[in-house]
This record gives structure tokens, sequence and C-alpha cells, in this order.
């Protein structure tokens, strides 16, 4: 019985380990604002729009002054008022 426990120990199914979504966190001048989900294959562009939306209302009215993009993890608008 113990022998048939250690085989099964290394076993496992990789496709189900993959993942296909990540949550990415928006912010405006370094100040959390939003966060959202994107596919893992997304372009910088997709993610940057995808964030815009996010984070729409603290970025109503305000001009973008540069976006920092931390690949699968941030995008930072710094503003300007």
């Amino acid at each position: 019985m113990i022998q048939c426990w250690r085989c099964l120990i290394g076993r496992y199914d990789a496709s189900k380990l993959a993942k296909t979504e990540m949550t990415i966190v928006a912010s405006v001048n370094g100040k959390r604002a939003a966060e959202f989900t994107i596919a893992v294959g997304a372009s910088e562009s997709e993610i940057v729009d995808a964030a815009r939306t996010a984070a729409g209302a603290k970025l109503s009215g305000v001009e973008i002054i540069k976006t920092i993009v931390v690949p699968n993890k941030l995008v930072n608008f710094v503003v300007k008022k």
C-alpha cells in the first residue's frame, strides 16, 4: 500500500495548473485606484486600455503625463490636475 501511494505523489496535470487570467492593479500617482482581471497573453496596449477603463473615475478631468507598466503586476498613471 505504501509503495502505491509514493508512486502517485509525482503525478499531476500541467493543463490544470496553467493560468488563463491575471489580476493587475491600476494606480494613479502611486495610489491604488482599481484592480482588474485580463487574459495572460494580452498585449501591453490592451493592458493599458483596460487599466484606463478600470480607473476611469480617477482619470477624469486630469492630464496623463506618463504611463508606467510593470509586466504582470501593475499600471501606474502619472497625472497632472
